[in-house]
């Protein structure tokens, strides 16, 4: 089983970019060091609460930086400020197969199941209870939201978000930049920059 703090700058406290009480609630559980959080709004939920991630700058040093935003781009741009101190985490009863491996800078969250041969890209955010099966590919900088199901040989490229529950069918392509919508079941192939939701998932033109 593979063990939270398993990245490198093991033993040096963590700081969370994002009010995510999921993440923050089971590092504490798992016995790591967090120090506090980062937020634009969320100031009181139980953990210290450090400023906007503007005031990064001050923990670079002695900390371990976790990216727990939920917005891909905005996962980008940190990551292009921060890269080098970014450090990953995974939760001790995520399920993550030896014949995967795993990124620097990986987010994986509680009951979080991942099959053999599946290719996950840099600053990848999985979350609560999302399974992503076979010789999947998940690109940079994407989010798979909470019970999110990817099956077998899916493909899903950079700075994508699945939104919470929804079903990507077997060997199908979702491209760059896209959002598809909480609940959806997407059945086909997906273009680049593209909105879906539904059932079965089609494109939502704004």
């Amino acid at each position: 089983m593979l063990k939270s703090g398993y990245i490198y700058q093991v033993g040096k406290p963590i700081v969370v970019v994002g009010s995510d009480l999921d993440l923050l609630d089971d590092m504490t559980r798992s016995g790591e060091h967090v120090a506090g959080y980062f937020s634009i709004r969320d100031k009181e939920i139980g953990f210290k609460y450090l400023g906007d991630h503007t005031a990064l700058n001050e923990y670079i040093l002695n900390s371990r930086i976790v990216l727990a935003v939920d917005d891909p781009k905005f996962r980008k741009t940190l990551a292009d400020q921060f890269g080098d101190c970014v450090s990953g985490y995974i939760s001790p009863s995520a399920h993550i197969s030896t014949l995967t491996k795993i990124p620097q800078n990986l987010l994986v969250y509680p009951k979080v199941y991942i099959s053999a041969n599946v290719v996950l890209g840099q600053f990848v955010k999985i979350s609560v209870g999302a399974q992503i099966h076979h010789e999947t590919m998940v690109g940079n900088f994407s989010v798979i939201a909470p019970q999110a199901l990817i099956l077998g040989r899916a493909q899903i490229k950079s700075e994508s978000f699945i939104g919470s529950g929804s079903r990507i069918s077997p060997n199908s392509r979702i491209g760059s930049n896209v959002t598809i919508g909480m609940g959806s079941n997407v059945i086909g192939d997906l273009s680049d920059g593209v909105k879906a939701w539904g059932n079965p998932a089609r494109e939502v033109r704004t």
